[in-house]
C-alpha cells in the first residue's frame, strides 16, 4: 500500500511541476479606491475592467509602496522598497 501512495505522490508532483501557476496581476495606472465601474463608480465607465473582476479574484487592499506610480511598479516586480539605501 505505501506504494501506491509514493507513486501517487510523484505523479501529481510531475504533473503539477509541468504547468505553471495562471496568476496575473494588472496595474492600473491613476486609478484611485472606488475609481472602477464594479465598484459602483458613478464616474467612470470601465467596461473591461468590470468583465474582468466579474469572472476572476479581486483583492481590495493593495498598499503602494510609493505616491506615484513608477516606483511601485517596480517594487510590485522586484519584491523591492523603492526608497531602499
Amino acid at each position: 500500500m505505501p506504494r501506491i501512495l509514493i507513486a501517487f505522490l510523484l505523479l501529481t508532483h510531475l504533473s503539477a511541476a509541468e504547468r505553471p501557476p495562471n496568476v496575473v496581476l494588472i496595474m492600473f495606472d491613476d486609478l484611485g479606491y472606488g475609481d472602477a465601474g464594479y465598484q459602483d463608480s458613478p464616474h467612470a465607465h470601465t467596461p473591461h475592467i468590470d468583465e474582468m473582476a466579474a469572472s476572476s479574484l479581486v483583492f481590495n487592499r493593495f498598499y503602494a509602496q510609493s505616491p506615484v506610480c513608477s516606483p511601485t511598479r517596480g517594487s510590485a516586480l522586484t519584491g523591492r522598497h523603492p526608497h531602499r539605501p
